[in-house]
């Protein structure tokens, strides 16, 4: 089961068909992209409990389905699927399915903490 917060702030349980509906973070971060062919950098736009959303170079051929990793500062190297792609952009979720590692947690988390303290 993963965990999310809803609009009071408070945690709650989230049924996997209900991913798609997750609050997301909208974000500009560089990251890594590691999938079996090598690493190259690329750019985390969104997060949520359930997923990421990244644009990368259309060029690499990334599939659904396909197992990658993604590294970064605060996310930390993170195992995900790919879910969906129309490049440069691309959806990917938390591997093994219905889990938020946990710097994904707080990397969320810090970016509600900005959007809140935003003007």
């Amino acid at each position: 089961m993963i965990f999310d917060r809803g609009e009071d702030g408070q945690a709650r349980a989230v049924r996997p068909f209900d991913l798609r509906r997750l609050d997301r973070r909208s974000c500009d971060l560089a990251a890594v992209l590691v999938t079996s062919h090598g690493e190259t950098g690329i750019r985390i736009i969104n997060i949520s409990a359930g997923g990421i959303g990244f644009t990368a170079d259309p060029l690499l051929g990334l599939k659904p389905c396909e197992p990658i990793m993604v590294r970064q500062e605060v996310l930390g190297e993170v195992r995900l699927i790919l879910r969906w792609g129309i490049p440069p952009r691309y959806g990917a979720a938390f591997e093994p399915p219905n889990t938020t590692p946990p710097g994904a947690r707080i990397l969320f988390d810090a970016l509600g903490a900005a959007e809140k303290q935003a003007p």
